[in-house]
């Protein structure tokens, strides 16, 4: 070098001597091949960044240092020129750049007029489109079937014009009070257009459909329109739990319906079975973790629970709990083990039951496990090997199956409930979720004042919580709500306050709650002051499934008023009210036969919200029960049902006051208010006993046509009921005061016993295999059938478990309404009409012969029986399909006489057929030409053992 190398600083406290010296080095000769002076200035501290811009300052602008002492001002102002030239120049690119962007977003903008204008002019009319339609079925005998083969001709049409769903928060403070659905899914790595992750599992990726032309980011049970500017910042640290859900999504969608869009569920059967007509809960369930004061398990089914009513849950199916892939739960295996599937359709619900018991209770008794499994339904197994199944978790079961065959349960290992879930549930600065679909609104309030402001503005508006009431009657009865108001999380509807003269339980428990209350109630108060509570508690074991229980709330059932409940006739004889709250104020409805009767005057207003009910403790001398007769003990209704209470008068059998209602036999629950005033003042003895049957007889009666039939026999449960009411009082009695009042006659002791709910046992005896027996022979071995796994963990797949291809139709069928009509017309304009619907088929569109073998595909001039399949529609989801096949209007004129039942066929002499006989031979013939006959009688002793 010929001149020193300067550095001014203190490198050396930051870089080692021999790196300094080398960036010296480098500098320094650049710097000398252009003729400048050797100054290598580093301002205090010398951090990696003042060096690096540094060196910048002599490699790239090469500005020469001036000497030491010389005034730099002519070097300041030619850099500021240079600089301000710089800056005019880079926001003239800007200018640039910004320009050319508003012209690429204005000619995507043309774009999509036109194709939107293209797809208007596509709309082909049915007069055009039928001859396409005719020549791809000609081609395909099976095309009416398996619409695969006019996929390719016919493309799903979008509506354009109605907008997909979306969601809006009121002054959103941040992107986590968004956050709610945590799904314990067995599908981490997604792909475009879907994604989808698991906080806890790894395994399978999920795509949906390409048809859909609008998506929507679901994030944490929150739907975002992706059109939004600020999605992406909103959602932003959430993206492993973002999902794109349909253009067509609705808010009150259950869940079972979002896991079909996501080709997850292999049971999409249960789509199609009504559980509030059978009386029993579906198969398929899953695992709801919710956090309001605490954590809590529960299962529920996927049919019936809204996918926006689990914001704030988190959520775990069958594929969350084990696959094959990843891990297998000891649930699984040991049901798959113990030889408990078959043909697999009842397998995940019976795995969730079990799962929700086991994180409840890690070591339950053998009626906790009847009682968890009584929800699910079985066809195959007889259920035997499923609760063999469930006894291998039990300490106090005697074991068919040796444990040491079974991985262990480790509670330790199962997922935790979601920190952030935690934190949102405690966050004081939520804000209302609005979610908008195609035609309806999901709305969840989250302060009392702001439901009562909703409620005003849609009156109408159903408060949705379990959904069991609302959701059967728009499945099944086409209801439709265009609002749905969600209070879930409201701290005043989950309130529980036990004062001196009863309970009062918040709205929004849930029936399995409400039963652990009056539970812990009747532990903790004298037996007198709970008879309202022991006659609940008899019903709430029975009444449904577990499933449902955990789902229908309290306040829900009480306002719905149905007429076969088990519930409402028991509130009603306890005295029960229910407390209402408005914008106006608060006020208490009694629970009496006026209300439950829904008249007017007794029922809640449009604008009112029902808070909580209040359960009085009963007097000393009142005693209330609770009677059904049903089918069956549990998952069923009752043919008929009441709630009786009586109050005497102190130390006397005389009659106070006296309340009986009855379910089941009327469109409401009737109350016999005038028997029960004309029976005030009466002595509890048979002469009354006899009174009372004539007068509730009189008082109540069922029409010939009432709706489930068996009139006369249910007049006859109605007397049943009110006797065993009377032999129950009469033994209550004598139990108060033995020398007063005597006990009732042996014969009718039977009469007060309740069929006990025992748990099934059984003896078993297994063939012992040979233990020299060689592994290779498989005879004798109780071998565990292939897809016992598979079914088990909710992995096998099924017909309607086939991925839809690209353009895949779905086909819906509209059927009878009546059982012997002629069909006068059918109207399909506005099921045509509907989004997404491609064609309605009836059997003018069939190639050939309608008839195959005597079957009829589609019923043209007359139906014969309820149920008989009219015509079909076609659309590009299921969803559509389904909505559109409401849309279709068909008119009839019956046809006399209707032969339904066998006292009608008996009257119209309608017979199926003589009686079948085989005849081969002449026996007359033979007789006359035989040689011999023989004629005599004959008999064998059996041997005696």
């Amino acid at each position: 070098m010929s001149q020193p190398v300067q550095g001014l600083g203190e490198a050396g406290m930051f870089l080692g001597s021999s790196v300094f010296f080398a960036i010296a080095a480098a500098v320094a000769a650049a710097r000398k091949e252009r003729g400048l002076p050797l100054i290598l200035a580093i301002n205090s501290p010398a951090t990696a960044e003042v060096i690096r811009m540094a060196c910048e300052d002599q490699f790239t602008n090469l500005t020469p240092a001036p000497a030491r002492g010389q005034p730099r001002e002519k070097e300041k102002e030619k850099e500021k020129e240079e600089g301000e030239e710089r800056i005019k120049k880079k926001k003239k690119r800007r200018r640039r750049k910004k320009r050319k962007e508003k012209e690429k977003e204005k000619e995507k903008e043309k774009e999509k007029e036109k194709e939107k204008e293209k797809e208007k002019k596509e709309r082909i009319p049915r007069s055009v489109r039928q001859p396409e339609l005719q020549k791809v079925m000609e081609a395909s005998p099976i095309a009416s079937h398996r619409l695969s083969s006019w996929r390719q001709a016919l493309n799903p049409l979008h509506d354009p014009i109605s907008p997909g769903p979306s969601i809006t928060t009121e002054d959103a403070p941040s992107p986590m009070s968004f956050h709610g659905l945590t799904w314990h899914k067995a599908s981490t790595i997604l792909q475009e257009p879907f994604m989808l992750h698991n906080q806890y599992h790894l395994g399978d990726s999920y795509t949906l459909p390409s048809t859909a032309a609008a998506r929507v980011l679901f994030d944490c049970s929150m739907l975002i329109n992706l059109d939004d500017p600020d999605a992406e910042d909103r959602t932003r640290g959430f993206g492993r739990q973002a999902v794109y859900l349909p253009r067509h999504w609705l808010p009150n969608h259950h869940f079972i319906i979002f896991l079909t869009e996501l080709e997850t569920l292999t049971f999409r059967s249960a789509l199609r079975r009504n559980p509030q007509k059978s009386g029993v809960a579906l198969e398929w369930s899953l695992l709801v973790n919710e956090f309001r004061s605490h954590h809590s398990h529960y299962p529920a089914t996927a049919c019936l629970v809204p996918v926006c009513s689990l914001h704030g849950a988190a959520v775990t199916t069958v594929e969350g709990v084990g696959s094959i892939k990843r891990r297998i739960h000891p649930v699984q295996e040991r049901l798959a083990k113990c030889h408990g599937t078959q043909c697999g359709f009842c397998s995940p619900g019976m795995v969730m039951s079990i799962y929700t018991l086991l994180r409840n209770h890690p070591e339950p008794t053998p009626d906790q496990i009847t009682e968890a499994l009584g929800g699910n339904l079985c066809r195959c197994t007889g259920y035997r090997p499923i609760v063999e199944s469930g006894k291998t978790f039990s300490p106090m079961c005697t074991k068919l199956y040796n444990e040491d065959e079974f991985q262990p349960l480790d509670p330790s290992q199962e997922p935790i409930f979601p920190p952030e879930l935690i934190r949102m549930a405690e966050d004081p600065h939520k804000r209302r979720l609005t979610f908008q679909g195609e035609r309806t609104i999901w709305i969840m309030p989250v302060t009392l004042n702001d439901l009562l402001e909703l409620k005003a503005s849609y009156p109408e508006a159903p408060l949705v919580m379990g959904n069991t009431a609302v959701g059967p009657g728009m499945k099944f009865n086409n209801e439709f709500h265009p609002v749905f108001i969600s209070p879930l999380g409201l701290p005043e509807l989950n309130l529980v306050d036990t004062a001196n003269s009863g309970v009062t339980i918040g709205a929004r428990h849930s029936l399995a709650q409400m039963k652990d209350i009056l539970h812990s109630l009747t532990l903790e108060q004298p037996k007198e002051k709970t008879k309202t509570h022991q006659a609940l508690l008899k019903h709430l074991r029975t009444l449904a499934g577990p499933q449902i229980r955990n789902m229908a709330t309290l306040g829900g059932h009480v306002v719905s008023r149905p007429d076969f409940s088990d519930l409402n006739p028991i509130l009603a004889a306890g005295n029960a009210t229910i407390n209402v709250i408005s914008k106006e104020g608060q006020r208490q409805i009694p629970l009496n036969g006026p209300f439950l009767e829904r008249l007017p005057e007794a029922s809640l207003k449009p604008e009112e919200v029902a808070l909580s009910v209040f359960i009085p403790y009963s007097g000393q001398w009142q005693y209330v029960s609770g009677l059904r007769l049903a089918q069956r003990q549990e998952n069923a209704f009752a043919i008929v049902n009441a709630g009786m209470s009586v109050e005497f008068e102190e130390g006397t059998n005389t009659i106070k006051d006296l309340q009986m209602l009855f379910g089941s036999v009327a469109p409401t629950v009737v109350s016999a208010s005038q028997t029960c005033k004309q029976l005030i003042g009466r002595q509890w003895d048979d002469q009354m006993l006899s009174d009372a049957c004539q007068l509730v007889l009189e008082e109540i009666r069922i029409p010939p046509d009432a709706e489930g039939g068996m009139v006369e026999y249910r007049r006859t449960l109605i007397i049943s009921l009110l006797f065993k009411f009377y032999l129950k009082v009469r033994r209550w009695l004598s139990e108060m005061d033995p020398q007063k009042f005597p006990d009732i006659p042996e014969k009718f002791v039977s009469a007060l016993d309740d069929l006990p709910i025992e748990t099934p046992q059984g003896i078993q005896m297994f063939q012992c295999v040979d233990p020299n027996q060689p592994e290779q022979d498989p005879v004798g071995h109780p071998i565990m059938h292939q897809s016992g796994i598979k079914h088990a963990t909710g992995e096998a797949k099924f017909v309607d478990d086939m991925p839809r291809i690209n353009q895949e139709l779905c086909l819906t069928v509209v059927t009878s309404t009546r059982a012997h009509a002629k069909i006068t017309s059918i109207d399909v304009s506005e099921a045509l009409a509907y989004p997404g619907v491609v064609d309605v088929i009836t059997a003018e569109d069939v190639p050939g012969d309608n008839n195959h073998s005597g079957e009829i595909f589609y019923a043209q001039n007359e139906v014969i029986c309820v149920g008989q399949i009219i015509c079909t529609v076609a659309a590009d989801t299921y969803i559509h399909a389904k909505e559109a096949a409401k849309r279709v209007k068909i008119t009839y004129d019956d046809i006399e006489p209707a032969i339904i039942t066998i006292e009608q066929a008996l009257e119209h002499n309608s017979f199926l057929s003589s009686e079948k006989k085989i005849e081969q031979g002449n026996v007359d013939y033979a007789f006359k030409h035989v040689d011999h006959i023989i004629e005599g009688m004959y008999s064998h002793k059996w041997p005696e053992k």
